[in-house]
């Protein structure tokens, strides 16, 4: 529940009030944090998991692209960039968004990347929503498919974000928790947007529950 009133809010600062958290000029090690689990396979056959699947792996066939010829201009000023970029994602509905710089301990697979330590990640967060009841209308087809719907609507916005670059003539590769060449959550940590709890890794105001 957000109990407070964001109808006069900046587009690039979303819906939680993120700027008002304290910060820690301390670096936190990325080391120790684990990859998100993968995506739940025993959900029950009547449930949409399996189509949000196929949606999903739509969005992962569109995560590489060619970048356009001649480089648009933009602002010089990087703050404007990344509030352009944070306005953007929080149009199209997500939770929280982060800008940060890859650390090299995020990268997975070195042999195979074309992810530099150079590089920025744009790390979008989509919340779950309450879990449905069963008894409710449609209830029984939602079961099991919160997982399954943050990571289809996150994969979503990543890759209308990562076109936008491409058409700015810059470049953009797609990462979701089906096809991915980081750790999703050590970018969500290096992002400011949470930090290593137990085994996982939380977000302020929505916890662990998002994609």
């Amino acid at each position: 529940m957000r109990l407070f009133s964001h109808r006069q809010r900046a587009a690039h600062l979303g819906p939680y009030p993120l700027e008002r958290l304290q910060r820690s000029g301390e670096s936190v090690p990325l080391d120790a944090i684990a990859p998100p689990p993968g995506l739940p396979e025993d959900c029950p056959a009547h449930s949409l998991a399996g189509a949000t699947r196929s949606y999903l792996q739509v969005a992962d066939e569109l995560r590489d692209g060619e970048a356009a010829t001649h480089r648009a201009p933009v602002p010089g000023d990087l703050l404007a960039r990344a509030n352009n970029i944070k306005g953007a994602c929080y149009f199209l509905d997500a939770t929280m968004v982060g800008i940060c710089e890859v650390p090299g301990i995020a990268i997975t697979d070195r042999a195979s990347s074309v992810v530099r330590d150079d590089d920025f990640a744009i790390v979008i967060l989509f919340e779950h929503t309450r879990d449905p009841v069963a008894s409710e209308p449609g209830g029984a087809w939602l079961e099991g498919v919160q997982a399954y719907r943050a990571a289809a609507r996150v994969g979503e916005i990543a890759v209308v974000i990562a076109e936008y670059l491409r058409q700015l003539g810059r470049t953009g590769r797609v990462h979701t928790i089906t096809a991915t060449d980081v750790n999703l959550h050590a970018l969500v940590v290096a992002a400011g947007l949470g930090e290593a709890v137990g085994d996982g890794v939380e977000a302020p105001f929505i916890g662990a529950g998002f994609g």
